[in-house]
């Protein structure tokens, strides 16, 4: 019968230099008749075990990496809606990373568009506090002074104060509209001015 079985593992280096994880299990003999009993070690080498281990855990943050990845790039999604008018819904969470990506995405689809307009939808915003008022306020900047004008729409009470509390100013590079379909309503009768 065994006893005080105490499982442990180690890496250790072998005469040729190479390194293998062991595991040990420590575990004590009773002796026969309550006699004197014995200690004993067994040894199991590990080494290729917890190399597949390891693997799997890189294998695993790669896949998550690209996960996130292909999730930032789908959430900022810029859709043409008409001849220079584009359109991003912002749904969920506005963190540093993926405000980054959608400015990016912001800026290159209205140069790659050639867009005059941007709708900024916030409807789907969780929330709108000091990162996301930032970032929000960088982009329609960013957004002005490359020659376009950004229609900012389903702002919540919550966020208007969030965005004038960091800054904020409606200027002739801004509109801001209470729903989604008063902005594309709007974008699109300023299109079709455009075109005349």
């Amino acid at each position: 019968m065994l006893l005080d079985i105490v499982p442990g593992t180690t890496e250790f280096m072998r005469v040729d230099g190479v390194r293998v994880d062991l595991e040990l299990t420590m575990f004590a003999i009773p002796g026969a008749a309550g006699g004197r009993g014995a200690k004993a070690t067994q040894v199991r080498d590990v080494t290729r075990l917890h190399t597949a281990i390891r693997e799997r855990e890189r294998q695993d943050e790669i896949i998550r990496r690209q996960q996130a990845e292909l999730i930032a790039e789908m959430s900022a999604q810029v859709l043409p809606l008409a001849n220079g008018v584009l359109m991003l819904p912002l749904i969920g969470t506005l963190d540093e990373a993926r405000s980054l990506h959608v400015r990016e995405a912001v800026l290159d689809g209205i140069v790659r568009h050639q867009a005059r307009v941007i709708i900024l939808d916030l409807t789907g915003l969780r929330a709108v506090d000091t990162t996301p008022a930032y970032r929000i306020i960088e982009l329609i900047e960013a957004v002005k002074l490359i020659g376009a004008r950004t229609v900012l729409t389903g702002i919540q009470p919550a966020a208007a104060v969030a965005l004038t509390e960091h800054g904020m100013r409606i200027d002739d590079s801004l509109i801001v509209l209470g729903t989604l379909q008063d902005a594309v309503q709007v974008t699109l009768a300023m299109a079709r001015k455009r075109r005349r």
